[in-house]
């Protein structure tokens, strides 16, 4: 299988029930509305915040606008359906720019900022 790494930039906040996902790939995972947001595993957060909120029964997980994350996807998914993507801006990079436990820790602050 080969495959591509992306930075990717949420043009808009995007939230969903359990994971926000791009390209089939989970950027931010939640497991209820209190339990705050994380990173998914295998990605990368650079910038922006992520979080969770709704009521009891219909909580989210979201990701901010102009979140930017690095993922890695299958190349042919990728050529397949990046012009279908519309929530977030796409650039295929060589490499990742930030290690695994920069990104969690870069992560935990943004969602604990009072």
């Amino acid at each position: 299988m080969s495959t591509v790494k992306l930075r990717i930039t949420a043009l808009e906040e995007n939230h969903r029930r359990y994971a926000v996902v791009c390209l089939g790939v989970k950027v931010a995972v939640a497991f209820d509305r209190d339990s705050g947001a994380r990173v998914a595993y295998g990605a990368r957060m650079i910038s922006g915040g992520i979080s969770s909120g709704g009521s009891r029964a219909n909580w989210y997980c979201s990701v901010s606008k102009d979140s930017v994350f690095e993922i890695e996807v299958d190349r042919d998914a990728y050529e397949k359906n990046k012009n279908r993507v519309k929530k977030w801006g796409m650039e295929a990079i060589g490499d990742f720019s930030m290690t695994e436990e920069k990104s969690r820790t870069l992560a935990y602050a943004a969602a604990n900022v009072e």
